[in-house]
């Protein structure tokens, strides 16, 4: 894509094999996808009421490498977006809504070499369900949200719009949202 960063990104969600293809969905600092029931109870780090990782107490604030399927499946060079790495590509980026093998999504084509990624509407998990496919998506970031650790900073794509949601005050991290592996250029 051509970033200031260097940052190299996956043409395919993770689990996916091409780029109309959804992939898996993942809770936030997850490395197992697609369970039959997204909620806090069922969410990594969660007990009783609150989280025991990357919460006030710990002070962690980005996904640590052992809770990074990106990370754990490309190795130590690639890892799930930051924020600060999807506001480089968001800004870095122009937009265009499209189908690709019959599967509606987003195109993001570079402003610096022309050279575009597809991302399908996957939708979202919640409970036992997924919402939003064929409409929207929304892709997690390694970042924990600034306002609450119960939630973790997201970006929400739809047919048109492609930005953070609620800013930095996220989702909540039992949500089951696909994967965008980045990877550093060194």
């Amino acid at each position: 894509m051509g970033l200031p960063s260097g940052l190299l990104w996956a043409e395919v969600n993770l689990g996916a094999d091409q780029p109309s293809d959804y992939g898996d969905y993942y809770a936030w600092a997850e490395t197992t996808p697609n369970k039959s029931s997204y909620s806090n109870a069922t969410t990594a780090y969660y007990s009783g009421s609150a989280y025991t990782k990357y919460n006030s107490i710990d002070g962690l604030t980005t996904l640590q490498p052992e809770d990074d399927i990106a990370t754990i499946t490309f190795g130590a060079n690639a890892h799930i977006p930051t924020m600060a790495d999807w506001l480089e590509f968001l800004n870095n980026t122009t937009v265009t809504t499209e189908s690709l093998n019959g599967v509606s999504g987003r195109r993001f084509t570079s402003k610096n070499n022309g050279n575009s990624i597809f991302v399908p509407f996957t939708g979202y998990r919640n409970g036992t369900g997924t919402s939003g496919a064929g409409s929207n998506t929304c892709f997690w970031s390694s970042t924990l949200s600034t306002s609450t650790n119960n939630n973790a900073v997201d970006v929400y794509i739809t047919t048109s719009s492609a930005n953070f949601y609620s800013g930095s005050n996220g989702e909540s991290r039992h949500y089951g949202f696909p994967i965008r592996a980045v990877r550093s250029n060194n």
